[in-house]
């Protein structure tokens, strides 16, 4: 069996996620590297982070859930994410 040939947009796609832009962010007191030009809803995407139960404080401030897929992250950026867990 022979092994398929990557197709031209596959290709495309690795090299535009080679030269994204990293910005630095510290994320609950550590510094991170992220892809630029991220809405808060994208970075939590992006580390792997179920947003269903977190509320995260940006620059010092609570940002409000429905305010995440329009909230930028900029480079430099403080991040507290606090994840809620449930229990007795």
């Amino acid at each position: 069996m022979q092994a398929r040939e990557p197709e031209v947009s596959d290709c495309r796609q690795r090299a535009d996620l080679l030269r994204t832009e990293q910005m630095q962010i510290v994320v609950n007191g550590q510094t991170q590297q992220a892809p630029e030009k991220q809405t808060l809803a994208e970075l939590l995407d992006y580390l792997g982070i179920d947003a269903a139960r977190v509320a995260i404080e940006l620059n010092g401030a609570i940002v409000r859930r429905d305010r995440w897929k329009e909230t930028p992250v900029e480079s430099g950026a403080t991040l507290e994410i606090v994840q809620f867990v449930g229990g007795g």
